[in-house]
């Protein structure tokens, strides 16, 4: 099974919240006592602490590459739902993530042209992040190509590194504001999420502010460290931030339920958690394990002593022989669960 292929199961599975579970493990397997650590990952600088647009934080973030790989081969879908909660959460990520980049960013004048597979000079997009009120380009930018092709309607004013860009009243631009430096292009999300100009433009200035002064953030929070730290760089990520127990509602992609899906309330898991992060890290990736293996990573905090045990982690998220668990570590308010997939595994599960 190619990689296209293997993002477009996740996705079509995350869309149809198919959290049955089912990666493998190795019981005979000798399981780690101490968490794991990974390079804190890039996309950690822009979820905030606090959310501004919902009751909880909500991320997602996705390797652009992959994105048009999935798009080059619309047609040629998988005829197999895939059920794995470890692969199926970070392609909910992806999936909101590419929904907001296709469709919530219509009326900037860049749209169309910023992150597709013909950027022209100026515009290198690596990775996207969407995250409360916010969407960020990741890559190499040139902040005078925007200056001088995408400011018309829009007021240009400097911020740490950052070129602001605030839609004029009465230009038809008033509820835009987007950023430019050279690594980064952050836009306040629109129309439908910010109802007027003061609130795209706080939503991003906020956005700027905490990154500039790396204060606000889940990541600048010591629990919210310990996460990035222990899922590391991805592919394709999910998190949820101070979520106070996950419900159905909070994932719904579409308005019928499927039947033949878990309900996330009946998910133990999923019942109590505070917080989580779920990646991927896929084959040929420049943060993965190399060969052809892809990585699945999760990390969780919950209210002490409410931490589910190591049965119901293995039984909930992976009972099948899709892949190898390598580690399990729980402690009194904390998870972590690592996992290793390779192709032939996916190709396998998936066809």
């Amino acid at each position: 099974m190619e990689r296209r292929h293997f993002i477009q199961a996740s996705t079509i599975a995350a869309s149809g919240l198919a959290f049955a579970g089912c990666l493998g493990s190795n019981p005979d397997a000798e399981q780690a006592t101490e968490f794991s650590a990974y390079d804190i990952p890039a996309y950690s600088a822009w979820p905030p602490d606090d959310p501004r647009t919902n009751d909880f934080v909500l991320f997602g973030h996705l390797n652009i590459r992959h994105l048009h790989e999935a798009d080059d081969e619309e047609d040629d879908e998988p005829t197999e739902d895939v059920e794995d909660v470890l692969l199926t959460l970070p392609g909910y990520g992806f999936m909101v993530t590419a929904l907001w980049f296709y469709f919530g960013l219509w009326d900037y004048p860049w749209h169309g042209t910023l992150g597709s597979e013909n950027e022209p000079d100026g515009m290198a997009t690596e990775a996207l992040t969407m995250t409360e009120g916010t969407f960020v380009f990741h890559g190499e930018y040139d902040p005078e190509v925007f200056t001088n092709e995408y400011a018309e309607g829009f007021d240009e004013r400097e911020a740490n590194g950052f070129t602001v860009f605030e839609g004029q009243a009465g230009g038809g631009t008033e509820e835009l504001a987007y950023a430019v430096s050279e690594d980064a292009i952050v836009a306040a999300i629109s129309p439908e999420s910010v109802e007027d100009h003061e609130e795209a433009v706080s939503n991003l200035d906020d956005a700027l502010d905490n990154r500039i002064n790396e204060v606000g953030r889940i990541v600048d929070d010591e629990d919210g460290e310990w996460l990035f730290e222990s899922t590391g760089p991805a592919d394709m990520a999910t998190g949820f931030w101070r979520v106070e127990g996950l419900e159905e509602e909070d994932l719904q992609a579409g308005e019928e339920e499927d039947e033949d899906t878990l309900n996330i309330e009946d998910n133990p898991i999923f019942e109590s958690v505070n917080s989580f992060i779920g990646t991927l890290v896929l084959p040929d990736s420049e943060d993965g394990v190399g060969g052809d293996t892809a990585a699945a990573r999760f990390a969780a905090l919950y209210p002490e002593g409410e931490v589910p045990s190591e049965d119901e982690l293995r039984e909930e998220l992976m009972p099948s022989d899709t892949g190898e668990v390598l580690d399990i570590v729980t402690d009194d308010d904390r998870v972590q669960v690592v996992a290793e997939v390779s192709e032939d595994e996916i190709n396998e599960h998936f066809n």
